[in-house]
């Protein structure tokens, strides 16, 4: 070392070190300094792509020092703790190689909610709002989503319920033979679909598009700068791919989702098929088809997805795809849906060229449909429909949801999130669903709370029959019922409080209870 001619390299840094919130990153620098007398030349790399600096090589002449930037980036990783390094290569013959170690802790926050499930009694066309807290008992910061599902779906009456298809029973108006790829056999094609909007199915699910007075904005979403590209060959899909939330379809609530080639995506396994066809198909359970028809990405186009979690969505965007028709493809199909934790759907078609092939945009299917494939909800099938600029949206009747849809909690902080009980249009019975929240607890990642609601033309505790119990009022109404022979209750159902048998001193002593002291719930039978 020291000898005229020769560089010598010196660090400060023995290692970096931090401890960060998820997703937040820090600066660090290491010095570098040339004590020798000749040009000392340096290059940093590393495999973890967690640390961020510069590749390029450094120059020092003697006696020159350089604060070399490095940025610790924690989004992306999980919580706990990391080790990793720049590695550096060197022209000084005493240390022509080595590392500096970097120790990452990442804080892990802690969801905590207290209720283990949610109970609600109303009459028919009453609403209710109940509050649900969310806790993060943890140092780190907490990134949650909510969604709902309904086991007892729709709103609609049970004669609607009844009278209501699960398609459009449509007859076709000819068949065609199919794609040489796609089917050897023929295919049927219906009548332009001219509606623009349709439902509901089964469970509750109606469609409107931007064509309709009080339909969705058409608004294309670009995510291929900030999204994931798949690469997918014809007739392939992906893995399963986590959303970033709970994602309520039908009866389940899902976290993850399939990609296939052929503008479908699924929940239940890989959607690679080309042969489209009408729904419900229960060859494919638990589907969207975007755009379902015989594409080939190999031919041209990209494929891309995002969890955007600033506006709470989860979007698959196909740009620029081409029909498999022919050797060479041909078209450029534009179309991405928008998953929203709330089980909204919105389906948008940006620039829809057909290209050469023979039965432009009318080969396709689009819709949804549910695990079991025996609800589903049609938007077209082989028919004239699909246009550039086109926006679609699909909800369903929720008498259950949740707002806001997600957020961050701070360290040892918490949030409240209102549930919402509709009950519009519902008939007496009992509904039950569940609220599902997803978050970046890695020990508790989500949490579901079974929900129950009860549609009655009374309520439990309701003593007075005013629909609005149980209440002070209530109490008085009760207390002079047995003790001063006040008037009877107009529902001796709604007395019976305490689970027990017959109506009682009892039920006055759980009413107290219930209403003062934070007693159990109200059990009328």
């Amino acid at each position: 070392y020291g000898r005229i001619g020769l560089p010598q390299m010196e660090m400060d840094e023995a290692e970096l070190s931090d401890s960060l919130q998820p997703n937040a990153s820090s600066a660090k620098t290491v010095t570098v300094r040339n004590v020798g007398e000749g040009t000392l030349r340096v290059w940093f790399t590393s495999e973890d792509t967690w640390l961020n600096f510069s590749t390029d090589m450094q120059v020092l002449f003697p006696t020159e020092e350089l604060a070399f930037p490095v940025t610790i980036d924690a989004a992306g990783l999980a919580c706990g703790t990391h080790t990793g390094s720049p590695n550096y290569t060197s022209n000084d013959a005493g240390t022509p190689s080595g590392s500096v170690p970097v120790l990452l802790h990442i804080y892990a926050p802690a969801i905590d909610i207290a209720e283990e499930s949610i109970n609600t009694s109303m009459e028919s066309g009453q609403q209710h709002v109940h509050p649900l807290t969310i806790s993060n008992n943890g140092p780190g910061e907490l990134t949650f989503q909510v969604g709902c599902t309904m086991y007892e779906g729709s709103k609609a009456p049970d004669n609607l319920l009844a009278a209501a298809p699960a398609v459009s029973q449509v007859d076709p108006i000819g068949y065609r033979p199919g794609d040489a790829d796609k089917s050897e056999a023929l295919e049927a094609y219906y009548p332009a679909q001219t509606k623009s909007f349709g439902g509901p199915d089964v469970w509750g699910h109606s469609w409107i598009d931007s064509d309709e007075a009080g339909g969705p904005a058409f608004g294309w979403v670009d995510i291929s700068a900030t999204g994931t590209e798949v690469i997918l060959g014809d007739d392939e899909s992906t893995d399963a791919i986590a959303m970033g939330f709970g994602f309520p379809f039908y009866d389940s609530v899902y976290s993850e989702i399939y990609i296939g080639s052929n503008g479908m995506v699924g929940f239940d396994g890989p959607v690679p098929s080309r042969i489209n066809g009408e729904l419900p198909n229960t060859s494919w359970p638990a589907i969207i088809p975007i755009y379902w028809d015989d594409i080939d990405p190999r031919k041209g186009g990209h494929i891309y997805y995002d969890y955007d979690a600033a506006n709470g969505r989860f979007i698959v965007s196909y740009n620029d795809v081409m029909f498999y028709y022919s050797s060479t493809g041909t078209g450029a199909l534009n179309m991405q849906v928008l998953l929203y934790p709330d089980g909204i759907i919105k389906l948008q078609y940006g620039t829809m060229d057909a290209g050469d092939y023979a039965y432009g945009l009318e080969s396709a299917t689009i819709g949804i449909q549910n695990s079991n494939a025996d609800d589903a909800l049609q938007v077209v099938n082989n028919a004239a429909y699909i246009h550039s600029n086109l926006a679609i949206e699909i909800t369903a009747q929720h008498w259950l949801s949740v707002v806001p849809a997600g957020g961050v909690i701070a360290p040892f902080g918490n949030t409240t999130v209102d549930v919402t009980f509709d009950g519009t249009e519902m008939e007496d019975g009992e509904y039950t669903g569940m609220v599902v929240v997803s978050c970046n607890d890695p020990v508790n990642p989500s949490m579901a709370i079974p929900v129950t609601l009860t549609i009655a033309s009374w309520l439990c505790g309701d003593i007075n029959g005013s629909g609005a119990g149980p209440d002070i009022e209530d109490l008085v109404f009760l207390v002079d019922y047995f003790f001063n022979a006040g008037p009877t209750p107009p529902n001796l159902q709604a007395v019976d409080l305490d689970g027990e048998p017959g109506i009682s001193i009892g039920d006055v002593v759980h009413l107290v209870e219930f209403m003062f002291n934070s007693g159990g719930p109200l059990l009328c039978q």
